[in-house]
Parts: structure tokens; C-alpha cells; sequence
């Protein structure tokens, strides 16, 4: 199920004052579907007024929705450790490339990423279970 921008701004919007609390953007953009590191999410957060209007909201909303992971181009990068296409990847060498490869996740990051994942007994993620369930 997805959710508009202005629903989940009017289901924040718990005392009804026009307008929400910044640090609830992390979970706005869950509910829209809008992944974004801790880092990158950290620095959005430290730019902004503590109080978020809906003009505002939108605003930001749109900035983050064109520079985020979409679901195939998240599918697309995970397909890069599944060399047999079963829609799984080693969790070792995922991990692995996530902390010294590009971007690097700091270890807060890949902590909660494993506490999301489900590893088998081999050693690998559905990652097409994962993404289903951020997404």
C-alpha cells in the first residue's frame, strides 16, 4: 500500500498544527518509500527548523524523492552479488563491500541493516524479501 505525501503529513501531524516535528521525517519517508543512509539523513536533519510546515514538508519531500533509491535501481544494485540470479547474496561479502566500497556505511548502519535481514543457513540474504519490506 502506498501513501500520499499528504497523508502521512496529516498522519504525523499529531497535534494537528499544521505542521510536524523534523525528527519524524525519518519515519515520513518510510511510509513514502524514500531510503536514505543515516549519514544522509543526519545532515538533511541538522539544516533544518525544528518545526516543518506542509509547504516545507513538500518542498523537502520532492528534494529527497529525486535523489533517493528507487526499488529497481535497489534491486539492480543487490543483483551485482547475485551472480546466479536466485534473488539472493552472500550476507559476508555484502557487508563486506557496504563498509569499504563507494559511500561506506559506518557500522551503525550495517548493524541495522543485519537486524533487518534475514540470513540463512548459508550465509545469505532474500534480498528480494528485504527490499519488499522497506519498500
Amino acid at each position: 500500500m502506498s501513501f500520499s505525501p499528504k497523508q502521512v503529513f496529516n498522519y504525523l501531524d499529531f497535534e494537528e498544527k499544521n505542521s510536524i516535528n523534523k525528527n519524524i521525517l525519518p519515519k515520513a519517508f518510510r511510509y513514502l518509500g524514500i531510503i536514505k543512509t543515516q549519514n544522509d539523513m543526519n545532515l538533511l536533519l541538522n539544516n533544518l527548523s525544528d518545526s516543518i510546515s506542509y509547504d516545507d514538508f513538500i518542498k523537502i519531500y520532492n528534494e529527497q524523492k529525486s535523489t533517493s533509491l528507487t526499488k529497481e535501481n535497489l534491486i539492480n544494485s543487490f543483483e551485482i552479488f547475485d551472480e546466479n540470479k536466485t534473488g539472493k547474496c552472500s550476507s559476508k561479502i555484502l557487508f563486506h563491500s557496504l563498509q569499504s566500497i563507494g559511500e561506506k556505511l559506518s557500522d551503525e548502519d550495517i548493524n541495522k541493516l543485519k537486524s533487518k535481514c534475514s540470513i540463512d543457513e548459508n550465509g545469505n540474504i532474500d534480498y528480494i524479501k528485504l527490499i519488499e519490506e522497506l519498500y
